[in-house]
């Protein structure tokens, strides 16, 4: 079983103290997220914010297996250019709505509890605590609908989004991983 872990998003003020060591810059965030997770869903305001030497930028701050996943609201070229300036380390597009994109993986945003499929991507949410039997079981709903080649996600929401229930799903993956 080949999946990432992925927050909702790096800028989260209630990580600040408790994951962020407070004298960390702002800027050095992403590096530091990096470093211990593999994969980041970048919430569509962030991306449609930031200009294109800045997506270019978060590819150069991450390592080569790290992936950026782009949420959006709609199908279009937008998420597919930003996908672009991310170059290797584009994982997908997770739509909000219905569409598709052509020649990149593309999901339909899953709702909590439920297991989305597209070309090449498999995804679920967790909102929860570090539950390790709710996480196995969350990271276990992603392989039915896997075929050879999907890369699988599981998606960690909440504000912030629980880095001990992300620390625990990584352990449980490795473990499913074999």
């Amino acid at each position: 079983m080949n999946a990432s872990i992925a927050a909702y998003g790096w800028q989260h003020r209630g990580w600040s103290g408790s994951y962020y060591p407070d004298d960390l810059p702002e800027e050095w965030r992403l590096a530091f997220y990096a470093n211990e997770f593999r994969a980041v869903v970048v919430p569509e305001s962030t991306w449609r914010d930031a200009d294109a030497d800045r997506i270019a930028a978060w590819a150069g701050e991450t390592g080569a297996g790290f992936r950026f996943l782009l949420e959006a609201a709609a199908s279009g070229d937008e998420p597919g250019r930003a996908g672009e300036l991310l170059g290797d380390r584009f994982g997908g597009v997770l739509l909000r709505a219905d569409g598709d994109l052509t020649g990149v993986p593309v999901v339909r945003w899953p709702e909590p509890g439920a297991v989305t499929a597209g070309n090449g991507l498999v995804a679920a949410c967790w909102a929860g605590g570090a539950d390790p039997r709710g996480l196995r079981a969350a990271l276990e709903s992603l392989i039915p609908g896997m075929r050879a080649g999907d890369s699988g996600l599981l998606i960690v929401t909440g504000e912030p989004p629980a880095i001990e229930a992300m620390r625990a799903a990584e352990v449980i993956a490795g473990l499913l991983a074999g």
